[in-house]
């Protein structure tokens, strides 16, 4: 019997484990609902002993996945002491852990609840938790475990209360006196009503290592009572055990004495039978495994669609795996191609939208750059040259932008327009738009792009903008606009007067603390009404 009840729930365990697991490496976005209702019942149809999967958000949202029905339920639990003292407990949990047997109002019957903190970085995100309904789970023990057809196996929380028993499929919500599990009067098993009063049972002269065994009277009828505490699903432990009617128990000794040769023939052909259909029913299961590591190492194009299967269960498993890949490898595709002509941030932001961007105005630092000398270059190199050395140059330098938090909005010619703080949000913009431009400086000077030196020089300035799509109603993108754009393109240009490299506004300045800033006093600035507060960046020669 343990053996059968750690066969019935341990796969639901590892199933936990492996979510959590996929939460914490972020493979798994919570907030991704496309992604996560398809990830979700595809572990519903892998673990076919459960009724139910949900999934509980700190902020209350509340996310159940039901077998029957394959949907979704939305619901927002409320933050009571019940729902505060269940996070807290979980907040120090390290893993799976089941709790005590508990009444559910939509499956209308006690269940068994595996809870599992959802972690990323240290931070819980959610509790997960997976429901096995009590009767599907006493109905499982009765047929595995019963031999004879005269034994009752069982399995009592807290002495009196029933978690597994063959009468249990049988007894109506009526019959139960309240919204737990029954009683052992309950169920009108009066071999467990005696089983522990002194009366009517006594302990057996049998000793065994890990059981313990009661003979129960009842009416000179003679019930040996074999049982022991199980621990570890729940804060209390579990009996479980199994009793007979010792006269039936001898008389079967003797049959299966007699069977025993004919038992041996039909157990070697079963071995042979097993073995052929084992192999068979085994290859679904397998083609899952594989395509499951395939989607694991994210080569989702050599994923092929899993084929339907006669048996519910794996037809489930198949048709909700094929959704899965589907989704990722539709959106994958899109975020690829979209992250060749908008930045990768924007890209995700209209995926979570839908398609919509909404525009915003925040205050941010804009970094403006072109390459020194170019329009007299382009003479020499030709055009295919040109594209050559440009596409070396932004390669190199959008990945400098970019390590810094950075977001390229637009290449202009040989310029670049650069963003900090939007729409990726930074409390030090400032601070990065002034490492990012030293980066630049430093690696053209110590490198060439496509066979060619180059200079280039910044502008940087820090205010209000307004970022959002603008365009054409079919085509759209992504961009900047504002005071602080024009005046960073205008500092950018002046270093071409001022023999400089880097100028930064006095705006931009006041923020920065960790870089080197020679004052250039105030500059008159082409388009500016008033004078500029002008700051230059002193990159070393040696950097």
């Amino acid at each position: 019997m343990v053996s059968h009840i750690d066969r019935r729930l341990r796969p639901i365990v590892a199933q936990a484990l492996w979510i959590s697991k996929e939460v914490s490496r972020g493979s798994l976005e919570i907030g991704d609902r496309g992604k996560l209702d398809s990830f979700m019942l595809g572990a519903l149809a892998g673990t076919p002993q459960t009724a139910g999967i949900a999934l509980i958000q700190r902020n209350g949202e509340y996310l159940r996945y039901m077998r029957d029905e394959r949907n979704v339920v939305e619901a927002i639990t409320e933050h009571n002491a019940d729902f505060t003292a269940c996070f807290a407990e979980v907040e120090n949990a390290e893993g799976p852990k089941w709790r005590q047997p508990n009444w559910d109002n939509p499956l209308n019957e006690p269940i068994l609840i595996l809870e599992t903190p959802l972690r990323r970085d240290e931070v819980l995100l959610g509790i997960l938790v997976q429901v096995v309904p009590v009767s599907s789970f006493s109905r499982y023990i009765a047929n595995k475990v019963s031999v004879t057809g005269f034994d009752t196996p069982f399995i009592l929380l807290e002495k009196s209360r029933v978690l597994a028993h063959p009468l249990l499929a049988s007894l109506t919500p009526e019959a139960r006196s309240e919204q737990n599990l029954p009683t052992v009067e309950e169920i009108g098993d009066v071999i467990l009503e005696s089983m522990w009063s002194d009366t009517h049972s006594e302990e057996s002269f049998l000793k065994m290592t890990r059981s313990e065994v009661r003979i129960v009277n009842m009416e000179e009828n003679y019930f040996a009572v074999l049982f022991r505490t199980v621990e570890g699903y729940g804060d209390k432990p579990w009996t479980v055990g199994i009793y007979f009617n010792t006269v039936h128990g001898g008389s079967e000794v003797v049959r299966l004495r007699h069977a025993f040769l004919s038992g041996l023939i039909i157990l070697l052909v079963s071995v042979i039978v097993a073995i052929v259909f084992a192999k068979t029913l085994a290859k679904p299961v397998r083609r899952i495994s594989e395509s499951a590591l395939t989607v694991r190492s994210g080569d989702l194009g050599a994923v092929e669609d899993l084929p339907s299967n006669h048996i519910r269960e794996l037809d489930d498993a198949s048709r909700s795996f094929n959704e899965m890949v589907h989704g990722l490898r539709d959106r994958d595709m899109i975020r690829e191609t979209l992250g060749r002509y908008v930045p990768e941030r924007v890209a995700e932001t209209l995926l979570k939208g839908g398609g919509e961007l909404s525009p915003e105005e925040t205050v941010a630092s804009v970094l403006f750059s072109d390459i020194e000398g170019f329009t007299a270059m382009i003479q020499d190199l030709g055009p295919q040259g040109t594209v050559e050395v440009l596409n070396a140059y932004f390669s190199a330098m959008v990945e400098i932008l970019e390590e810094r938090g950075g977001v390229v909005t637009q290449f202009q010619g040989d310029g670049i327009l650069a963003t900090f703080n939007v729409p990726i949000v930074a409390d030090d913009h400032a601070e990065k738009a002034l490492g990012a431009a030293q980066k630049m400086i430093e690696a053209c000077r110590s490198q060439s792009f496509a066979g060619r030196r180059l200079g280039c020089r910044v502008g940087i300035n820090t205010g209000s903008v307004i970022a959002g799509a603008v365009g054409a109603n079919d085509r759209l993108t992504y961009t900047v606009h504002g005071y602080a754009v024009n005046l960073a393109a205008r500092l950018e240009a002046l270093n071409k007067d001022l023999g400089t490299r880097i100028l930064v506004s006095g705006s931009t300045a006041a923020l920065v603390q960790s870089h080197e800033l020679a004052a250039r006093g105030t500059q008159a600035v082409r388009g500016v009404a008033a004078d500029v507060e002008i700051f230059e960046l002193v990159v070393p020669e040696s950097g």
